[in-house]
């Protein structure tokens, strides 16, 4: 893989990462709301579980998210990495689409 190819590709899994960082920011800016208020049914579910599982501890239930958005995002970039390295096309297609998406994502939160 080329120089501009290589730069390209770490260009995509910093736009997956930063947008990652915007959507843990909101999410802890709007923690005391975020369960009224997430339009992903699965994130509410891991938001009520949290907070139901562990009570002794407040807001447990969005940091479980957060961390969980964390991981999932490094798995992502992890498995992109070894889609780009055993099938190319469809590993650029595919990082290319979860970073247009991931941009989205982030000014859907932020406007």
């Amino acid at each position: 893989m080329g120089k501009k190819l290589i730069a390209l590709r770490e260009f995509l899994f910093s736009v997956i990462m930063l947008c990652t960082a915007v959507d843990v920011f909101w999410s802890i800016v709007v923690v005391d709301t975020l369960i009224y208020h997430e339009l992903n049914p699965v994130a509410s579910w891991i938001i009520f579980r949290g907070d139901n599982g562990m009570a002794t501890l407040p807001h447990s239930g969005v940091a479980l998210l957060c961390g969980l958005k964390i991981i999932g995002t490094w798995l992502a970039i992890r498995c992109l990495n070894a889609l780009m390295h055993y099938q190319p096309r469809v590993g650029w297609a595919s990082t290319a689409g979860v970073a247009a998406f991931m941009v989205y994502l982030a000014w859907f939160l932020s406007f």
